[in-house]
């Protein structure tokens, strides 16, 4: 009997040294990789998308730890290593999309899908869409279009029960280090200015401009007010004399107030969470009340503007304005609530969700801001 019981003993003094070995016997080791963005082994597409726990990832990672500088999960940006960025820019995108599934310790979490610009399919839904390559492309006219930091992936979602910010997630990246949890954005910039004590961002033009846009909190309750600032100021250190473009996208025009105003930017509050990438096909919100109809005669815009030294003061020319004094060009609305339709007269609280404030001005500026309102 004795020999017995050394044997079985021995036996699994045996099976524990294999195992801690990595050596296969039934046992496995536990996988301390963390977030982690793989392809799938069938590179299967992603209406065809098994189970998630039937999914076949590929052996190696595509995007592990080391690879990201750090995770925004109030703009869901990732933000990676020069060497990640080229490798994420040398995959073969199809006008399907290229499925992946982000995992943490090798374990499945959600499925997404590099997605082509270019592409005329039908873009899916429910489903983490990263664009491509808008993410990294040149664009031929830098006076309008986006020059978007190629580093930065916008992991977009259009759906209900986003999975975006799974606490499994989060968890992984803050024990790493990497994640971000202050209000940042993605604008059309060369330059962007954080605020850590405010949910605000800035985007500098190439006219010496800087358009910003700032909210006073992050998450609001049903029926709290959210305060809403923009403002347009001239960076130079000399005058800046800038001539009105009339190029303010429609979005910006209605939805938020209908007063003629001079102000040469505007902002839109949509529902849901958006980017620079995919606002502008959603309708904005309207926020004020369209039964207070502008009585009075038709105006025209300024031809100019004369902004002052570091300053968000203009002496407006030409149009139906002549302020030779000068006007401070900044906006600041609060808002608890959005008219359903320009027929209502009544409006009605911000449901709880995710909401988008985005602001631009003529010469082509955008930025993005998120808010919450809590259930």
């Amino acid at each position: 009997m004795k020999k017995l019981f050394y044997h079985i003993g021995l036996i699994l003094v045996v099976i524990a040294t294999i195992c801690a070995l990595g050596v296969s016997v039934g046992c496995s080791q536990p996988n301390h990789e963390g977030f982690a963005i793989y392809l799938t082994q069938d590179n299967i597409s992603v209406d065809k998308m098994p189970a998630l726990n039937l999914i076949k990832i590929a052996n190696t990672p595509l995007i592990e730890l080391s690879d990201i500088v750090s995770y925004n999960s109030s703009t869901y940006q990732l933000t990676l290593t020069a060497d990640a960025s080229n490798r994420i820019s040398n995959l073969v995108v199809t006008t399907s999309g290229l499925p992946f599934v982000v995992c943490v310790d090798r374990k499945p979490v959600y499925w997404g899908d590099f997605w082509s610009e270019p592409s005329s399919a039908f873009v899916p839904t429910s489903c983490v869409i990263v664009s491509y390559p808008l993410s990294h492309s040149v664009q031929t006219n830098p006076a309008s279009a986006p020059q978007i930091d190629p580093h930065i992936l916008e992991l977009d979602y259009n759906g209900n029960n986003d999975p975006r910010n799974n606490p499994e997630i989060l968890q992984s990246l803050e024990q790493a280090g990497k994640l971000i949890t202050s209000a940042t954005t993605s604008i059309t910039s060369t330059t962007t200015t954080i605020s850590s004590n405010s949910n605000s961002t800035s985007s500098n033009s190439i006219s010496g401009l800087s358009l910003s846009l700032s909210l006073d909190g992050m998450t609001y309750q049903p029926g709290q007010e959210v305060s809403i600032s923009v403002d347009e100021k001239n960076t130079l250190s000399t005058i800046n004399n800038v001539t009105a473009t009339d190029n303010l996208p429609s979005e910006f025009m209605s939805g938020f107030t209908n007063d003629p105003s001079p102000l040469p930017f505007g902002l839109a509050v949509l529902q849901g969470n958006y980017t620079v990438s995919n606002y502008s096909a959603m309708t904005p919100l309207i926020i004020y009340d369209p039964s207070k109809v502008y009585i009075g005669t038709q105006v025209v815009g300024p031809t100019s503007y004369a902004f002052q030294p570091l300053s968000d003061t203009a002496v407006l020319e030409g149009g139906s304005y002549n302020f030779i004094d000068g006007v401070k060009l900044q906006y600041e609305i609060g808002i608890n609530s959005y008219w359903p339709n320009d027929a209502s007269t009544t409006s009605t609280n911000f449901e709880p969700g995710v909401y988008t404030v985005v602001a631009g001005d003529e010469w082509g500026a955008l930025v993005v801001v998120h808010f919450t309102v809590s259930s």
